[in-house]
C-alpha cells in the first residue's frame, strides 16, 4: 500500500486528488493549515503542517513514497504579491527538499497554466492553439512566476537526486457543483477568454496524480492537465474570430469544442484521459 502525502488537501483540488487515491488504494496523510471540510476517505488522516516550516514538512514526508503538493496560495488575488511569492516557492523547495532526504519516489507539483502567461488584459498571446507544453513561458505578476520557479525547482531536484516529478500545469480547475460560473463567463467569452476558454475537474487532476505514479517515467516532466473540451456551448472557431486571439494560427484538427490546452502528452505519457465535462454537472 503506497503510503502518499497530498499537501494541501483541505482546499478543492487536494480533497478530490485524496479521495481518488484513497479508493485506489494509498494510505493518504493530508497536510494543510486547515482542518478539511469534506469528510476524510477511508484511510487517509489529516495533520495540521505548516508548509513554511521545513521541520513539520520533514515530520510529515517521512516515510512517504509518494506526494502530491497542491498546497499553496491558489490565485493571484487576496493576498501582496511578494506573500503568495514567498509562500508558494518556498513551500515548494520545503517539499523536494524533504522529500529527496526522506526518500520520497515520485511527487507531483500543481503549477499551473498562468506560467503561460496569457492572463485577460496582458499583452501576451499565444503563439498557437492548442497550446502545448513546449510553448514558450511568460508569467505574469508574483503567481505566475512563482508557479514557473516552482516547476524549476522539481526540474533541479530531479536532475541532482534519483526522484522523478511531473510539474502539472492546471487548467481552470472546477468541481461539482462548482460549473455555473461558466455561464456568465459565456456572455464575455470574446472580451475574457478565460484562459483559451479551458478547464479541469478536480477529480481529473486526482486521476493525473493516480496515472503518474503507476507510470514507469524518470526525471522531470511537464504536464498540461485540462479537460478535453472548452467550457464553450459554441464551436471556438466563431468565438476566436471575435476575440483578441483572432490572428493566432491554428495548429491541424484543432476547432469545435477542444480544448486550448493539447493534453496529448499527458495521454501518451501517463495514460491520462479526462473523465468529466461541464456537460454532465451544469
Amino acid at each position: 500500500m503506497p503510503k502518499t502525502v497530498v499537501t494541501g488537501g483541505s482546499g478543492k483540488v487536494g480533497s478530490w486528488t485524496t479521495q481518488v487515491l484513497a479508493e485506489a488504494g494509498h494510505e493518504v496523510l493530508v497536510i494543510d493549515r486547515v482542518k478539511p471540510s469534506m469528510p476524510l476517505p477511508k484511510g487517509a488522516r489529516y495533520w495540521p503542517v505548516e508548509m513554511l516550516n521545513l521541520g513539520e514538512v520533514y515530520q510529515a514526508l517521512a516515510g512517504a513514497d509518494f506526494v502530491c503538493h497542491i498546497g499553496a496560495i491558489p490565485d493571484p488575488t487576496g493576498f501582496p504579491g511578494a506573500t503568495t511569492f514567498q509562500n508558494n516557492v518556498l513551500s515548494t523547495f520545503h517539499v523536494f527538499q524533504a522529500a529527496v532526504d526522506c526518500g520520497v519516489k515520485k511527487v507531483i507539483y500543481t503549477s499551473s497554466e498562468m506560467a503561460y502567461g496569457f492572463l485577460d488584459g496582458q499583452k501576451v498571446i499565444p503563439s498557437y492553439l492548442p497550446v502545448d507544453e513546449e510553448h514558450p513561458t511568460a508569467p505574469q505578476g508574483a503567481y505566475g512566476l512563482s508557479k514557473k520557479l516552482g516547476e524549476d525547482i522539481a526540474a533541479m531536484f530531479c536532475r541532482n537526486h534519483p526522484i522523478a516529478a511531473a510539474s502539472f500545469r492546471l487548467a481552470n480547475v472546477r468541481s461539482p457543483g462548482n460549473y455555473d460560473v461558466y455561464l456568465e463567463w459565456r456572455k464575455n467569452a470574446t472580451e475574457s477568454p478565460g484562459m483559451l476558454w479551458s478547464y479541469v475537474d478536480a477529480r481529473d487532476v486526482g486521476q493525473a496524480c493516480l496515472k503518474f505514479w503507476e507510470s514507469d517515467l524518470r526525471g522531470h516532466t511537464v504536464f498540461n492537465i485540462s479537460a478535453a473540451d472548452n467550457w464553450l456551448d459554441v464551436p471556438v472557431e466563431g468565438v476566436k474570430k471575435r476575440s483578441r486571439y483572432k490572428d493566432v494560427p491554428v495548429r491541424k484538427g484543432y476547432g469545435g469544442s477542444m480544448a486550448g490546452w493539447d493534453i496529448s502528452k499527458a495521454r501518451k505519457l501517463i495514460g491520462y484521459e479526462p473523465r468529466h465535462s461541464w456537460r454532465n454537472n451544469m
